[in-house]
C-alpha cells in the first residue's frame, strides 16, 4: 500500500514539474513526453537515438501525440527558441538536455527499481 502511495505521489510530481517546464501547455508536454517515451523504448528507440538524444520531426511527434502536425510544428520551433530543444534539418527536432525527462521522472525509476527487487524477493 505504502508503495502505490510512493508512485501516485511520484507521478503526479513529475506531471507538475513537467507541466511548469513547458508554462502548463497540455501539447507541449505531450511533445516532451513523447521524447521521453522514444528514449525509454530501448531497442525500438535505436534507430531514432544517437550519443546526442533522440531526434523526432514535427511529423512522427503529431502521429505519436494526436497533435495536428503544423501544431507540433510550431511547439517545437516556440520550443528551439526558449532553448528547450534544438533543430537539426536532417534529424529534427532534439531535446537540449538528453536527460531531461530523465531527471524529471527519476522518482518514478526508482520505485520502479524497488518494485522489481521487492518482486525478485518475493519469489
Amino acid at each position: 500500500m505504502q508503495w502505490t502511495r510512493d508512485v501516485v505521489r511520484s507521478a503526479f510530481h513529475f506531471l507538475n514539474e513537467a507541466k511548469t517546464l513547458v508554462g502548463g501547455d497540455v501539447d507541449r508536454l505531450h511533445i516532451l513526453f513523447a521524447f521521453g517515451l522514444t528514449q525509454a523504448c530501448g531497442p525500438a528507440a535505436q534507430d531514432a537515438l544517437n550519443s546526442d538524444g533522440v531526434y523526432l520531426n514535427a511529423l512522427s511527434i503529431s502521429q505519436m501525440t494526436n497533435i495536428p502536425r503544423e501544431t507540433a510544428r510550431r511547439k517545437l520551433k516556440e520550443m528551439v527558441s526558449e532553448g528547450m530543444m534544438t533543430q537539426d534539418a536532417d534529424r529534427g527536432y532534439a531535446l537540449k538536455d538528453p536527460d531531461l525527462v530523465f531527471h524529471l521522472a527519476e522518482p518514478l525509476y526508482r520505485l520502479g527499481g524497488r518494485n522489481a527487487q521487492s518482486s525478485e524477493g518475493a519469489e
